[in-house]
């Protein structure tokens, strides 16, 4: 589930109502489905700017980690494929 990727709602919303959110099953009757949906929507909507703020910076900054990551690791993939093959090593 989404929520358990993006730890930074866990932050912003407590992990116990994270888990409660991911661990809905199709067995859970509608009203706790709808009870927990909108609890977890309410700590969302309600928290303060400056909490929502620091976390969006949080969340921004980890993905653009994430993202050169990723380049880098392509990138690498890439040249070592290349160096394997002979067609550029140094």
């Amino acid at each position: 589930m989404v929520l358990k990727n993006v730890p930074e709602i866990s932050q912003l919303v407590g992990s116990a109502l994270v888990d409660k959110v991911s661990n809905i099953t199709a067995q859970d009757s509608e009203e706790d489905v709808k009870a927990a949906l909108k609890q977890l929507f309410t700590q969302i909507m309600s928290a303060s700017e400056r909490a929502v703020a620091d976390v969006l910076s949080q969340l921004t900054g980890r993905l653009r980690l994430k993202d050169n990551v990723s380049i880098f690791s392509v990138t690498a993939s890439f040249m070592f494929d290349l160096c394997h093959h002979g067609i550029v090593c140094w």
